[in-house]
């Protein structure tokens, strides 16, 4: 499962990323320039001390955030003191009162979702979030979830995509719940 480091800021500046990148001492694999066509988003991948690193700026997600395959401490805890990010556990905690909060919080939390240490208390907040009131934060914890490789969301999924008051959210879980239980784990 993809651990993940979301970055509280944009990066704009690919140039100055890929420089720290070599600073960092990992070896470059490729670039992925984006394909709007395919809703691919920019990637860059490279080679650090035998883990598969990613940065991606996720067009889909509206987050920049980088993956990598290993639980490997050192380079997260550099990630944390190089890059404004966002510290999991504040993520998960943090009161997000408002429906657009709500959903930003959820997709965000959902980027996280996979690690052993905070799964619990991040699929509590997503369980929240697909059952709010508000069509918007339901739609944005589908996302979240979608970046989650649990076939455990499934029957809630499938339950969201039947009996959802709302036609969007319905259609989505429906796409959702399909990928979850091709792909999931």
């Amino acid at each position: 499962m993809p651990r993940r480091v979301v970055l509280s800021e944009e990066i704009t500046d690919m140039r100055a990323l890929q420089a720290w990148m070599f600073r960092a001492g990992p070896n470059l694999l490729r670039e992925i320039v984006p394909d709007a066509a395919k809703g691919q988003p920019y990637e860059v991948v490279w080679r650090h001390r035998g883990a598969t690193v990613h940065f991606i700026d996720d067009t889909i997600a509206k987050e920049n955030y980088f993956a990598f395959t290993a639980h490997f401490p050192e380079l997260e805890a550099r990630l944390h003191a190089d890059f404004e990010t966002f510290d999991p556990a504040a993520l998960i905690a943090a009161s997000a009162p408002s429906p657009a909060e709500r959903g930003r919080q959820a997709v965000r939390v959902g980027l996280i979702a996979d690690c052993e240490e905070r799964r619990d208390a991040a699929f509590d907040l997503l369980r929240e979030r697909l059952a709010d009131a508000s069509a918007e934060v339901r739609l944005a914890a589908l996302l979240g979830v979608s970046y989650t490789s649990a076939r455990a969301w499934a029957p809630q999924v499938a339950t969201l995509a039947a009996e959802d008051p709302d036609a969007g959210v319905r259609e989505e879980a429906a796409r959702v719940v399909e990928a979850l239980r091709a792909h999931g784990s």
